[in-house]
């Protein structure tokens, strides 16, 4: 497959096309259910800034998100802790998928973290 080249010819202008086209969607769901998120410069993930969300500034806390979120929501957000993160209530979001799911994934999100936000 990568030795095609007129296959990767069209592959990867396609490529940025829909990873910019989800990016934009998902950056406008972010936006309107006041999710803070860091703009990406490349790749496929976002990161999310969940801090207000968790209850208290440790690894711990941000893992009882993670699994608040994977387990009521059905959304796996890779927690910040895994890549190091210096600061806990940050997660990473892969937005490489169709805007629907998208859209499925940001209201789930929303709703579960409805009313958690701690002083």
């Amino acid at each position: 497959l990568l030795a095609n080249k007129g296959f990767l010819h069209g592959f990867f202008p396609e490529n940025r096309k829909r990873l910019k086209s989800a990016w934009e969607c998902l950056h406008g769901l972010l936006d309107a259910k006041g999710i803070p998120h860091v703009v990406p410069e490349a790749g496929f993930f976002a990161w999310l800034d969940l801090s207000e969300w968790i209850e208290h500034p440790d690894t711990a806390s941000e893992m009882k998100l993670f699994h608040l979120l994977n387990s009521q929501a059905g959304v796996n957000l890779a927690p910040g802790s895994v890549f190091h993160s210096p600061e806990p209530g940050w997660f990473r979001l892969c937005y490489a998928r169709p805007n629907h799911m998208l859209e499925i994934a940001v209201e789930r999100i929303s709703n579960c973290l409805e009313g958690l936000k701690f002083p």
